[in-house]
């Protein structure tokens, strides 16, 4: 599988290949900081949330689709759950339209370029990262979003997996 990055010349995402370790995954997208929300989803399909193991299958794991920022009240710690999650191997995700803002968002706070943003919300959640995170934190979190694959693509290739913003995910992958 070639690497690609489709996003445009201003945006520096670092694109990597993307194939699933295994199809063993529970798949959600969109959570948009309901954090509660997603603990519900995940006990029906069998995750215990206190442990992050699956009750039936202790090699499961989770694959977001994009977009766990943003409109919910806990995009910080569902921020933070996702990069622990992820560092413990019980989780993938692919990098959605908001989580793309947000890098953005922090980088121009950084440089004092704000100016009138076109997303409350986004900004919103870039506010209360300023608020709670250290300049520190918040460089590792642009970095930790800018290494999120655009897609994730089935071990046979017969399924890919990726946000809404498919402009980002190269059909001919599925064609070779």
């Amino acid at each position: 599988f070639p690497s690609h990055d489709k996003a445009n010349s201003t945006d520096i995402f670092i694109q990597q290949e993307t194939i699933l370790p295994h199809n063993r995954f529970d798949v959600v997208g969109d959570i948009h900081g309901l954090l509660d929300e997603f603990k519900v989803l995940l006990q029906k399909m069998g995750w215990n949330t206190d442990t992050w193991e699956h009750n039936k299958d202790p090699d499961r794991m989770i694959l977001l689709l994009g977009d766990i920022v943003d409109r919910g009240p806990y995009s910080v710690e569902l921020l933070d759950l996702v990069q622990d999650l992820i560092a413990k191997k019980k989780l993938l995700m692919v990098c959605g339209n908001h989580e793309k803002k947000l890098s953005k968002f922090i980088q121009a706070a950084f440089s004092k370029s704000v100016g009138n943003w076109g997303s409350y919300s986004n900004a919103e959640t870039g506010c209360a990262l300023f608020r709670k995170k250290t300049n520190e934190e918040l460089n590792a979190i642009c970095s930790f979003i800018r290494s999120l694959p655009w897609y994730f693509v089935s071990q046979d290739n017969s399924c890919a997996f990726v946000h809404g913003d498919i402009k980002q995910f190269d059909r001919d992958i599925l064609l070779s």
